[in-house]
């Protein structure tokens, strides 16, 4: 029979977790945390975030399970919503799939192609 403490400590979904926020991303899938207390810390993305394919990047706030063995290290659990975004456009300040604009110059039905654009150059 497990007490409630180890039941806590078997279940990782059960564990609180640390704020902490993304200041670099380093060699091999590791980041430079900063805690919310102020200390840094070595992380790795949990296997869920990689999976799903998840862009960490500098300046994301994120939860964290600190290791028991050394305090230096830990796991990224979760990408949390920055509170600086509003409501509905998380994620959209991230977005790198973004259309390039049409020349006004243009009509909206002439041809866009970049190489009949550009002027012909001859052959020397």
């Amino acid at each position: 029979m497990t007490t409630e403490t180890e039941h806590s400590r078997l279940d990782p979904r059960s564990s609180a977790g640390v704020r902490a926020t993304v200041r670099a991303s380093l060699a091999n899938g590791m980041f430079r945390l900063q805690i919310d207390d102020g200390r840094e810390v070595v992380a790795h993305a949990a296997k869920d975030l990689r999976m799903a394919f998840t862009r960490l990047l500098p300046g994301d706030a994120v939860l964290v399970d600190l290791s028991p063995f050394d305090p230096n290290k830990a796991r990224i659990c979760r990408l949390l919503k920055s509170p600086t975004e509003p409501a509905g456009q998380a994620g959209a300040s991230r977005s790198t799939n973004v259309e390039a604009p049409v020349p006004p110059s243009l009509p909206s039905s002439a041809c866009t192609d970049v190489r009949a654009l550009q002027p012909k150059r001859e052959l020397s």
